[in-house]
């Protein structure tokens, strides 16, 4: 998990969940996302039950 970057990472929980993979596979990702403190995790079905916090423009 490691090596893959945090935009892949959050794109393959997003693309899991739209193809409505393996709900194992699914919760392994978000628990990466979680470890990594990429985003807040929460109950809306409507963003796939992540968060994506914005981040200060470059």
């Amino acid at each position: 998990m490691n090596r893959l970057s945090d935009h892949h990472l959050i794109a393959a929980y997003m693309k899991s969940n739209e193809l409505e993979l393996d709900p194992q596979f699914i919760n392994m990702l978000k628990q990466e996302i979680t470890r990594r403190k990429l985003v807040r995790i929460h109950p809306n079905p409507q963003n796939n039950n992540i968060e994506v916090p914005k981040k200060a423009p470059c």
